[in-house]
C-alpha cells in the first residue's frame, strides 16, 4: 500500500518595510528617466526596504516564522529620511537612507536573531533599478547623472511586513502575508 506524499508548496519570502504611496509616487519621475532598454526599473508599487530575503520557504513553516517575528512589535515607530542615489557594484541603483538607518540595522539584526539566520551586512536602501545591459562605465555614468537629482522624503515606519514575491512573466508581484505593527 503506497501513500501519496504531497510536496510542500514553496513561497518566495522576504521581510520588508513597505513605503507609503506618496513616497512611491515621488519616485515616479526618477524612474521614468531611466533607460528602460538598458535597466529594469522596479515597479512603483513594489518599492520597499528589504530587511531580509529568506528565499523559498515551505508554506507550513510560515506560521512559525510569523510567531517568531511577532517579537518585532517591541520596536517603536520611527522616522526614515531618504538621501541620494547610489549603486552596488554595477548591478543595482538605489536610494539611500540617512535618518532611521540605525533603527533599520537594529531591526535587521533582531530578525536574524529571531529566525536564527546567518549574520549578514545590512545596508538600508530602496532598490529602484537593476542593470540588465549597461557596461560598467556606462552604468557609472548613468548613476553619476542620477546622483544630480535631489532626493528627499520622510516617512514613519509603522510596521514590518512578511512578503511573498510571486514571479510572473511581467516581473515580480509582492503580497503582504503578515504585518507586524510597531509600538
Amino acid at each position: 500500500m503506497g501513500f501519496d506524499i504531497m510536496p510542500s508548496r514553496m513561497k518566495r519570502i522576504f521581510i520588508a518595510v513597505n513605503l507609503p504611496d506618496e513616497i512611491k509616487e515621488s519616485f515616479q519621475k526618477l524612474i521614468e528617466k531611466l533607460p528602460k532598454e538598458k535597466v529594469k526599473a522596479v515597479k512603483k508599487e513594489n518599492l520597499h526596504i528589504t530587511m531580509k530575503f529568506l528565499g523559498d520557504i515551505p508554506e507550513e513553516k510560515l506560521a512559525e516564522i510569523y510567531s517568531k517575528l511577532q517579537d518585532l512589535n517591541k520596536f517603536v515607530k520611527f522616522e526614515v529620511e531618504l538621501s541620494d542615489i547610489g549603486f552596488f557594484k554595477t548591478r543595482i541603483l538605489w536610494i539611500g537612507i540617512t535618518k532611521g538607518k540605525e533603527m533599520l540595522e537594529n531591526i535587521a539584526k533582531e530578525i536574524e536573531n529571531l529566525l536564527a539566520l546567518n549574520k549578514e551586512e545590512f545596508t538600508s536602501h530602496i532598490t529602484i533599478a537593476r542593470n540588465k545591459f549597461l557596461g560598467s562605465e556606462e552604468f557609472k555614468l548613468l548613476a553619476g547623472e542620477l546622483k544630480k537629482i535631489k532626493i528627499s522624503g520622510k516617512f514613519t515606519v509603522k510596521s514590518i511586513d512578511v512578503m511573498e514575491s510571486v514571479l510572473e512573466k511581467a516581473g515580480s508581484n509582492y503580497k503582504i502575508l503578515k504585518r507586524i505593527e510597531l509600538k
